[in-house]
């Protein structure tokens, strides 16, 4: 711990920080260390101490009329924490936020405090501002939100007793800034400034369905309000009198389906602007043009593509914020804004793969009884907002209000997928011929044989399109995605209506042409095969493969060798990504085709039993794994947990590997591929759709090397 004079001062630089991105981002006029009565004392005061509590200090406040809600006026408490060597204790984050939480709950109690904001017809809302920040240079990019967000406010199912609680605190909302959110806003803005050093800087309001007075309506405005403070996608507008450029900053690295979704949005809310420049974190023109362009190709037919640009975020150290900034010399803009909201939606604007919903169009998502009071809570602590109250009449506005970056709103997505919905997938894969086929010769060729086979490809009668099957690049990966709407289902009884996503993938790797079919319905994976034998036969006819694919099937194994190729799944020494297999799950049943005498416990099940599903732990070590009893039992399907670490995201996940209906008669089926994470606190509000994508796909190359392991490169792609 930091000496008195020492701690004064790093108390005093934080405030000075904390002062100056504030001015930075339009709250110029900040009250400095405010202070007011604690009208519950008892309920307030400290632990420790003997007497009530008798009031409160705050670092600054500001307050502004909402641009996002015309309903509010926004009195933001402002409480500044500052570390100079390294974070504190995250579990001194409850404390932090506790005593700004009762400060909110005091304010509107005082009456002289609450009296010294200009008075209006809206209403006067309290919230919090917690700027937590260390200087120590190897924290730069540290986001203490994650390191927090799981033990901040807990649900009532998970809480310890003995826990700090924000829990019976009257309080609207609290933001929280911390390293990687100052440096995110603050290298947004000064990018901004060094693009057009003359103008201003100014923040864009969507339309959100709750700023709808049309005298008080205004497109962007000098003054960020508290919703964008640490959001992970931020609108600058720039206005130099004959002309306005729209710069969107998204806190990610670069990805074509995200920069997908980032068009739909400018398309959405540029209106007249002269040109677009969209900002990754890690955007390098060498390296991602190509992909980009792919993007914007999808968008030919709008005038918006001609003014897109896309540019890498310049980055920026706050700890010059100790000192005193540079006032900037400043061009008028005009008064009249050149940005126009749309405030109409169409039906197809609802495919949450195309679109990155915000405001208006956010109710119907958010609003979703799949998703919980409690998955909403845990979302916004995600993004380090704090709320005293997780009912939906509360966070559907809130939530409305703020803009989602395409990561965080695959989180949502995530959410919305219900059991029907996991994704399943059959593996299969090929020899290339002497002469490879080439990425883009294998995309223009998939692309044409989809675009040919469409009027071939005969829906049931309860099924249609509700997304036709389209083409897209990812990562060297080429893939056929589509969506197929089914009619009289019983999930859900208001529409009547049902929507399964299916995809076909093809991805060069080593001399072979690795491909998956992944379904979420029966009726997709059959729509999904067919689809898969025209491109096959197209690759045929070109001389591109050197034989048709080939998958791993039931019949492709004696029983010895079946169950032996599903114990190769339990030996990870070898394996980057996964580790630490326990077999969880198994479904077997004695073969009764066997003309020797089975072990005497199975030969009583013989013709009896159609499967055998056992559960446990380390099933591995029963006795069916014995030789005279694997030449015995006919296996069809194991479920097997794994530690899991890709790309530095660990956590542990469920595999369930099944030749479906193979007890049945079905001595030709295909494995199936389905992978579950396992939602702990480490992981809830990740974007866990992009990461389970990652596994499946790993884990489908280590089913092809076990595959080829237990049968032989010969007998398996020849």
């Amino acid at each position: 711990m930091p000496g008195g004079e020492i701690a004064v001062k790093i108390g005093a630089h934080g405030e000075k920080m904390m002062e100056e991105f504030l001015k930075l981002i339009g709250w110029e006029g900040i009250s400095q260390n405010e202070t007011f009565q604690c009208s519950l004392g008892k309920k307030h005061k400290d632990r420790s101490s003997k007497s009530d509590r008798d009031g409160h200090n705050i670092d600054a406040t500001f307050h502004y009329d909402n641009p996002l809600n015309h309903s509010e006026t926004d009195i933001v408490l402002c409480s500044s924490k500052h570390n100079q060597d390294k974070y504190s204790d995250k579990n001194k984050s409850v404390g932090f936020l506790k005593d700004l939480a009762q400060s909110i709950e005091c304010a509107n109690k005082d009456f002289n405090f609450a009296n010294s904001f200009e008075n209006s017809e809206r209403k006067k809302v309290f919230k919090g501002l917690l700027f937590w920040v260390s200087s120590n240079t190897d924290e730069q990019e540290t986001s203490m939100i994650d390191q927090i967000s799981d033990s901040l406010i807990r649900d009532a199912e998970e809480e310890d007793v003995f826990a700090p609680r924000l829990r019976g605190i009257a309080f609207d909302s609290i933001y929280v800034v911390d390293n990687r959110k100052l440096t995110f806003i603050l290298s947004a803005v000064k990018t901004a400034q060094s693009f057009h050093p003359n103008s201003r800087i100014r923040y864009l309001f969507p339309h959100t369905g709750y700023n709808n007075e049309s005298e008080l309506l205004i497109t962007y405005g000098d003054i960020m309000p508290i919703q964008y403070v640490n959001t992970s996608l931020l609108p600058i507008v720039i206005d130099d009198g004959d002309m306005s450029t729209l710069m969107l900053f998204c806190d990610s690295n670069f990805d074509n389906q995200y920069l997908k979704r980032l068009i739909w949005f400018a398309h959405k809310v540029s209106g007249l602007a002269s040109d677009i420049v969209i900002i990754f974190n890690d955007y390098d023109r060498t390296k991602h043009e190509s992909e980009a362009n792919k993007v914007k190709r999808l968008f030919q037919h709008s005038e918006l593509v001609s003014k897109i640009t896309l540019r890498r975020i310049t980055v920026h150290s706050f700890i010059a914020l100790k000192e005193d900034q540079p006032r900037r010399d400043l061009l008028k803009g005009t008064s009249a804004p050149k940005i126009k909201r749309t405030l109409n939606f169409q039906a197809n604007d609802q495919d949450l793969d195309r679109i990155l919903p915000f405001g208006e169009m956010m109710k119907p998502v958010i609003a979703s009884t799949i998703l919980s009071e409690t998955d909403l809570k845990s979302f916004l602590v995600r993004k380090g907002i704090y709320i005293g109250n997780k009912e939906k009449q509360i966070t559907v506005p809130l939530l409305s209000t703020l803009l989602l970056s395409p990561e965080e709103l695959n989180v949502l997505k995530y959410l919305l997928k219900t059991k029907e919905d996991k994704v399943k997938s059959v593996p299969r894969s090929c020899n290339l011929t002497n002469q490879p086929i080439q990425f883009d010769s294998l995309k223009n060729l998939v692309g044409s044989t989809v675009q040919d086979s469409l009027e071939r490809l005969h829906l049931p009668s309860n099924c249609q399109f509700f997304k036709k099957p389209s083409i897209s690049y990812v990562n060297n990966q080429v893939a056929v995605e589509f969506i197929v709407e089914k009619r009289n289902s019983t999930k859900d009884l208001i529409t009547g209506k049902q929507h399964h996503e299916g995809s076909i993938t093809f991805s060069l790797t080593n001399g072979t042409l690795e491909s998956e079919i992944n379904y979420t319905s029966p009726e997709v994976y059959r729509l999904g095969t067919r689809l898969f034998e025209h491109i096959e036969k197209a690759l045929l006819d070109q001389n591109a493969i050197a034989s048709t694919f080939h998958s791993v099937r039931f019949d492709s194994f004696t029983n010895l060798e079946r169950i032996n190729f599903f114990m190769r799944f339990l030996s990870t020494r070898d394996e980057n990504v996964f580790s630490d297999a326990v077999l969880e799950h198994m479904v077997v049943k004695p073969d009764g085709t066997l003309e020797n005498e089975l072990p005497f416990d199975l030969e009583s099940l013989k013709d009896k039993v159609n499967q055998l599903a056992i559960s446990g732990k380390a099933l591995d070590s029963v006795h069916y794994f014995q030789d005279d009893y694997k030449v015995a039992l006919l296996m069809q399907r194991v479920k097997i947990k794994y530690a899991y670490n890709l790309n530095g995201e660990t956590g542990k996940c469920v595999v369930d590997l099944d030749f479906k209906n193979a007890l049945n008669g079905n001595d030709d089926a295909e494995i199936h591929l389905n992978l579950d994470i396992i939602k702990s606190r480490t992981n809830r509000g990740r974007d866990l759709e992009k990461l389970k994508r990652g596994l499946r796909n790993s884990f489908s190359l280590m089913i092809q090397r076990k595959s080829i392991a237990a049968l032989g490169q010969k007998d398996l792609l020849n």
